[in-house]
C-alpha cells in the first residue's frame, strides 16, 4: 500500500441538522463539496475524504470517483480521522471541511511549512473569516488524545481536545498574514440559508470554471455589504457543542 506522509482529509457527512444535505447544494452549477474539491486539489498534497460509512456510495457517486473516500464513524470524527491516517500511513494531517467552499488554498502550503518548522502538534491560522481556515494536526498526537476521556464534542469536532490542552501538545496559533487581515469579519462557511445566499452570490458573480481566489471572492465581498450582511446574524455553534447531546 502507498504511503502517504501528510495528507488533506476533507471532512464530510450528508446529515446536517441546520441544512440538510449541503455537501451538495449547487453554486454556479457545481456542488459545494466538488467545489472543496477543486480547491484543495490545488495544493501539492495527496487528498482524501473522510466520510461516515453509510455516506460512502452516495458521495462516491456524486463525485463521481474522483477522489478517494475513506469511511469511519459518523459522530466520532477523531476516530473516523485516525482510521483513515492508520489507512494511508500519514503522520500529519491537514483538516478541512466540507462546508467550506472558499476555503484558502493559498495558506495552506505556507502554514504546513510553519507547522513543521515548528515541531507543532497543532497549527492553525487566527484572523481568517470563518470558513477559509485549515487546521494541521500531528497524528502521534491525535492518537494520544483519543486514549484520553473526552467529551462527545471532543471527538466530533477532532480538534478542541488539542488546543484546550496546551499544557500536553505543542499549540501554535498563528497571525493570518497582513493581505488577509482585512477580512477577519466575513463569514463564508455553510450552516444555514442565509450562508448559502452569500456564497451563491459570490460564485454567481466571480466563478468561471476555475476556482476563485480566496482574496478575489473576500476583496468581493467586503465591496457588496448588502450580501456580506446577510449572514452576519448566523450564530455560529461552538466547538463544544456535539449533536449527540
Amino acid at each position: 500500500m502507498t504511503v502517504f506522509p501528510t495528507v488533506i482529509l476533507l471532512q464530510a457527512r450528508i446529515n446536517s441538522t441546520r441544512l440538510p444535505e449541503k455537501l451538495f447544494a449547487l453554486l454556479a452549477g457545481e456542488s459545494v463539496i466538488r467545489h472543496c474539491i477543486m480547491r484543495l486539489s490545488l495544493v501539492d498534497l495527496p487528498l482524501f475524504l473522510a466520510v461516515p460509512e453509510t455516506d460512502t456510495e452516495i458521495i462516491a457517486g456524486h463525485i463521481k470517483n474522483s477522489t478517494a473516500i475513506i469511511g469511519g464513524a459518523e459522530h466520532n470524527v477523531l476516530a473516523r480521522f485516525l482510521q483513515a491516517a492508520q489507512r494511508v500511513g500519514a503522520e500529519t494531517i491537514i483538516r478541512a471541511t466540507a462546508d467550506n467552499p472558499l476555503i484558502a488554498y493559498e495558506l495552506i502550503m505556507p502554514l504546513y511549512e510553519k507547522h513543521i518548522a515548528l515541531h507543532s502538534d497543532y497549527t492553525h491560522y487566527t484572523g481568517l473569516p470563518l470558513g477559509c481556515g485549515v487546521e494541521i494536526i500531528n497524528v502521534a498526537a491525535l492518537l494520544d488524545l483519543h486514549k484520553t476521556d473526552l467529551t462527545a464534542a471532543e471527538r466530533e469536532h477532532v480538534c478542541p481536545g488539542l488546543y484546550n490542552r496546551s499544557d500536553r501538545y505543542i499549540i501554535n496559533h498563528l497571525p493570518v498574514p497582513p493581505e488577509y487581515s482585512s477580512f477577519v469579519s466575513l463569514r463564508v462557511t455553510l450552516d444555514e440559508k442565509n450562508d448559502l445566499t452569500v456564497l451563491q452570490s459570490v460564485y454567481d458573480a466571480l466563478y468561471h470554471d476555475k476556482p476563485i481566489p480566496t482574496r478575489t471572492a473576500l476583496t468581493w465581498l467586503i465591496a457588496h455589504p448588502n450580501v456580506s450582511s446577510l449572514n452576519s446574524t448566523v450564530r455560529q455553534k461552538s466547538p463544544m457543542e456535539s449533536e449527540q447531546e
